[in-house]
């Protein structure tokens, strides 16, 4: 007969549920929590444009006022109100379209940042247990008998 400590989640379900509204179950209380949801959302739609910015100009050694492209979000529009534009002798394709590359990247940061705000503001009712508790019971551990160790968080 082998005598084993296991640690595993308590059997009666999960740990927290998402209120709803309706009364409130004995034992438990309302807490908030952030909305992962909308923070990973935002964080991805901040960095991923920002990091190329930031990438782009660093291998290009910041040229042309694009050292501003490392100031989060006000960054593109810094660059595009001090670098030098298109001289009339010139083709303007290019300046065309890093200014529109600049104007959504900005954009973009913006909406990134606003998002993730929002994920951390609008915080998500959910039901958690008033406090935990440990239970000690038999139990079948592999070919043999043991101790099992359950904990509800």
């Amino acid at each position: 007969m082998a005598l084993t400590l296991a640690a595993s989640a308590y059997a009666s379900g999960a740990a927290e549920a998402r209120y709803e509204g309706g009364p409130i179950p004995a034992g438990h209380h309302i807490e908030g929590e952030p909305r992962l949801d909308l923070v990973i959302a935002g964080a991805g739609a901040f960095v991923f444009p920002y990091g190329l910015g930031v990438g782009f100009a660093a291998e290009a050694d910041f040229p042309n006022q694009t050292g501003w492209l490392v100031v989060p979000v006000g960054g593109p529009f810094l660059t595009l109100a001090t670098r030098d534009g298109c001289h009339a002798d010139e083709s303007c394709v290019g300046e065309k379209l890093l200014t529109a590359a600049l104007v959504t990247d900005g954009l973009v940061q913006a909406l990134g940042v606003a998002t993730l705000t929002l994920g951390l503001v609008l915080e998500r009712k959910v039901l958690v247990p008033d406090e935990s508790a440990w239970r000690v019971a038999p139990s079948r551990v592999g070919t043999g008998h043991g101790v099992v160790a359950i904990k509800r968080f």
